[in-house]
């Protein structure tokens, strides 16, 4: 199936393709039977702007129906911001020419966009289309920029930044941290960060001044460190901590609970 597909984008099935779409015909039963059972979306796009025939897995992508798909615009179904760019392409496609490859954002009925490469071709004066959901991927490459840059900024920053799951565990540990406390990142990930950095009695000693503070028990370990935050109370005190060499040095230690956009936690 895939191998036809792409033999599709590439031109070579769209005048069956046309056979079945443009003209109605069901003589050629393989190609109506590849035109309805195909994964990707394949369209007809008229001289007017509209689409003239669409396949099930077009309906099924985007969520609308065959009737509303064929009744407006083909335009109005892109992203205002993509619009003029795909016309553009369209119009650059030649007759018996060459298939074009592009991509925009395509709206579902639901009105989010859904990104898709497009591969289109001129047959007999009417503009054939092949669309593939890329949404996935483009959200993939999103992601490690994002991540890219979010890790730029803290190996950037002075202030020695590190994060941890809701059990303590290392996840995040920028250069500046590394710098300072003599470690790899590599080499403190997934580990309880008390257990690494911190006097076992300044730790005792703040649960015991947390625990007369709150007025209830507050057991010496990682309950030291997220309860006020886990209250959403800030938590900023006073702490040592020591290198990997044993050397220590006082720090300000600032600690915040994040939450998503449901309000659950998810680290410190």
């Amino acid at each position: 199936m895939r191998k036809k597909v792409n033999n599709i984008a590439k031109g070579s099935l769209f005048k069956g393709v046309q056979a079945r779409m443009g003209k109605g015909m069901r003589s050629d039963r393989e190609t109506d039977h590849f035109f309805q059972m195909a994964m990707d979306s394949f369209g007809i796009i008229g001289n007017d702007g509209y689409l003239k025939e669409v396949n099930p897995a077009f309906c099924k992508a985007f969520g609308h129906s065959q009737e509303e798909l064929l009744s407006k615009p083909l335009l109005d179904f892109v992203h205002p911001k993509d619009r003029e760019r795909t016309s553009e392409e369209i119009r650059q496609v030649l007759p018996g020419g060459r298939v074009v490859k592009f991509e925009n954002r395509f709206r579902c009925q639901d009105g989010m966009y859904k990104w898709m490469e497009w591969h289109t071709r001129v047959v007999e004066n009417e503009t054939y289309i092949v669309l593939r959901d890329i949404t996935a991927v483009k959200h993939f490459f999103q992601k490690n920029a994002d991540e890219t840059l979010y890790q730029a900024i803290l190996d950037s920053t002075n202030y020695m930044i590190f994060s941890t799951d809701e059990s303590g565990r290392i996840k995040v540990f920028n250069r500046t941290s590394e710098r300072k406390l003599g470690v790899s990142a590599q080499d403190v990930m997934d580990e309880e960060f008390w257990t690494l950095f911190h006097d076992p009695d300044e730790i005792l000693m703040r649960a015991q001044m947390l625990t007369e503070e709150l007025g209830s028990v507050v057991e010496p370990g990682l309950e030291v460190f997220t309860v006020r935050a886990l209250m959403g109370m800030p938590d900023e005190h006073e702490w040592t901590l020591i290198r990997q060499d044993g050397t220590s040095f006082p720090v300000r230690l600032s600690i915040t609970a994040l939450r998503d956009e449901l309000g659950e936690f998810r680290a410190f």
